[in-house]
């Protein structure tokens, strides 16, 4: 790229030089045929050298512009460099404070991940805990995003920091994310909002019908209209907390895509 800004300035110069000595010497002979004698008027001599002065310093405005630029593309590429150098800095002291949150809660994602088996249903007995990990695992990449986003640095820079960031997260917090995502794609319906409100007024009759054989006698019908009732605002926060769940999942998966973050041992669903 210098290369070539360098090879059109030099193409200018050149330009300018030669039409410059053309125009010149075609001056100069026109006045000496017009018969005007250079002890009368305007000297043909001068009038070249004022020509050749103009051209001088449209020269020297070139050099002058080409020098600004080139030092404004310095600047700019130290303050990239200085960004580049302070974003990997901050990315790997805040890795460590990662490292150091994450070891206290990796035992409870290591056991929420062998819960869920890839059906909706371990996703929704297991919800509350996969919403809490992807809380926390959003808002540390919301703050891992702050870094890079810097108006010095370049797609490509941004890329590979955050390339940097998901390569050195734990193993179980990869793993879980995944796990979690391959259930999102992978039983993709339609009607899960209202499966899970079918599910849970149905896993919360077993649990009253188990305690109260009154309830166990009455009809399906009636039984899950008084879930429904008395059960509402729980099946309701159920409910929420899946499509934030959801929200989360894509969240996450489109950072991914945005920056092209490479993860060569997992193979997430289409």
């Amino acid at each position: 790229m210098k290369n070539k800004t360098t090879l059109v300035y030099t193409s200018i110069i050149l330009s300018i030089l030669v039409l410059s000595c053309i125009i010149g010497f075609v001056i100069y002979s026109f006045w000496k045929n017009s018969g005007i004698d250079d002890d009368k008027g305007y000297n043909s001599i001068n009038a070249v050298i004022a020509l050749l002065s103009l051209a001088f310093s449209i020269i020297t405005v070139i050099f002058v512009y080409a020098t600004y630029q080139s030092s404004l593309k310095q600047i700019n590429e130290n303050n990239k460099n200085v960004e580049l150098d302070r974003a990997l800095d901050n990315i790997y002291r805040q890795l460590e404070f990662t490292r150091q949150n994450y070891s206290e809660k990796l035992d409870v994602y290591a056991n929420i991940q062998s819960k869920l088996d890839g059906s909706q249903e371990s996703l929704f007995y297991n919800l509350h805990g996969s919403r809490r990990f992807l809380d926390y695992y959003a808002s540390e990449l919301e703050l891992y995003i702050w870094i890079v986003e810097k108006p010095e640095l370049s797609w490509e820079d941004k890329s590979f920091l955050l390339n940097i960031v998901f390569k050195n997260y734990s193993e179980i917090i990869k793993r879980l994310y995944h796990k979690l995502y391959t259930i999102k794609v992978c039983t993709h319906d339609k009607n899960i909002f209202d499966n899970i409100i079918v599910f849970f007024t149905n896993h919360y009759a077993k649990q009253k019908s188990d305690i109260d054989p009154n309830f166990a006698s009455l009809s399906c019908t009636e039984r899950e209209r008084i879930i429904k009732d008395e059960m509402k605002d729980e099946i309701l926060n159920k409910f929420f907390t899946l499509q934030i769940v959801y929200e989360k999942l894509d969240w996450i998966k489109k950072i991914e895509n945005d920056y092209r973050i490479i993860r060569p041992n997992v193979l997430y669903p289409k």
